[in-house]
């Protein structure tokens, strides 16, 4: 599974830029240059650095990399807020021009490290969905463990019995793609089996889990950088994913973590993120509870924007840490094509 998933990525690079450099990607965008919409890219880390030995979450995006697309997109689109956005999508029949929305999962303080001066270079106004229960908390969220554990183990093969689990780890790909398969086994458990799960994968890769800097915004951050312009919007408490028939438990986090996010940055619009994004996750009970609560919410389904879709079930691109500019250019428009079916 982890070598194909390698294999795949690689393919999908490949193709994009067999896309755009044979001029395919430039007779596309003339023929569906027509229907406007509004772009919403999904986001979640920005690295410091790239190399040969130096492991990048696969959720990861290099600030230089990250710099370079939102020069591209503040050229190629009009760039806006959500809050923006939403508006557009609300009350217009069809759009004039191309719009594009900035949006980060998770609140990791590189966002604002390596973020900000971006921000403001461009004058992008990003939406960052914050899991509130791990603000301040010094808590690491549950994938980021996962991460963590992987990065450290030293050993040229590993073998996880309790998932199954046998991979060689000959690079740091090898190490992002065990992480990525381990993430998948683990994520649609409750919190509590969650952690339950990564303190035997530890166990049996015999690592132990360190307590250490978690690496998100503080609360304290977040309101310096709601006061500069910058918007935040709920991920729930927990980062748990909102699984089928439970609304009840689900409901207080959404009720809370919307309190405490309009507490520290006094916005009356709150917006919401699926943790994962999958709406094949997602009831109809549930749906109608953060249609309640929040004024929109976006999923990781790929495709574009259109006046009068669903607000609650809005879809993104997301930006992941292969993909270069060339790459999101042509992922932008196939997802524009395709509207359902991931590039």
């Amino acid at each position: 599974m982890m070598k194909k998933r390698a294999r795949r990525e690689m393919f999908k690079k490949i193709l994009a830029w067999l896309i755009y450099w044979t001029g395919v990607y430039f007779l596309l965008s003339l023929l569906y240059q027509r229907k406007k919409t509004v772009v919403i890219l999904a986001y979640h880390k920005l690295e410091a650095q790239q190399g040969k030995n130096v492991f990048i979450s696969s959720l990861g995006v290099t600030a230089a990399a990250f710099e370079k697309q939102m020069k591209y997109c503040t050229k190629k689109y009009r760039c806006v807020s959500l809050n923006e956005g939403i508006r557009l999508l609300r009350t217009e029949k069809e759009l004039e021009y191309n719009y594009l929305v900035c949006t980060f999962d998770d609140g990791y303080r590189n966002n604002y490290d390596h973020g900000m001066v971006v921000f403001q270079k461009y004058q992008v106004t990003p939406m960052i969905y914050l899991p509130t229960g791990y603000i301040d908390t010094g808590e690491t969220l549950w994938h980021d463990q996962v991460e963590q554990l992987v990065k450290s183990i030293d050993q040229e093969r590993v073998d996880i019995p309790c998932l199954g689990i046998s991979a060689k780890l000959s690079n740091n790909n090898d190490k992002m793609d065990l992480a990525y398969t381990l993430m998948q086994k683990i994520k649609h458990n409750a919190p509590k089996e969650r952690d339950t799960m990564i303190k035997q994968i530890a166990d049996e890769i015999g690592l132990t889990l360190e307590k250490k800097d978690n690496g998100l915004l503080t609360w304290q951050e977040i309101k310096r950088m709601a006061d500069a312009g910058i918007d935040f919007g709920s991920h729930t408490v927990s980062h748990r994913i909102l699984a089928k028939n439970a609304l009840p438990e689900f409901e207080k986090e959404l009720y809370v973590s919307k309190e405490k996010i309009i507490g520290i940055t006094v916005s009356k619009d709150v917006h919401f993120a699926y943790p994962d994004g999958k709406l094949a996750d997602v009831d109809e009970k549930i749906e109608q509870k953060v249609k309640e609560i929040y004024v929109s919410a976006v999923t990781t389904e790929p495709g574009h924007n259109y006046p009068g879709c669903d607000l609650h079930q809005l879809k993104r691109v997301g930006v992941i840490k292969e993909m270069d500019l060339t790459y999101l250019k042509v992922k932008i428009l196939l997802t524009k094509i395709l509207n359902k079916r991931e590039l």
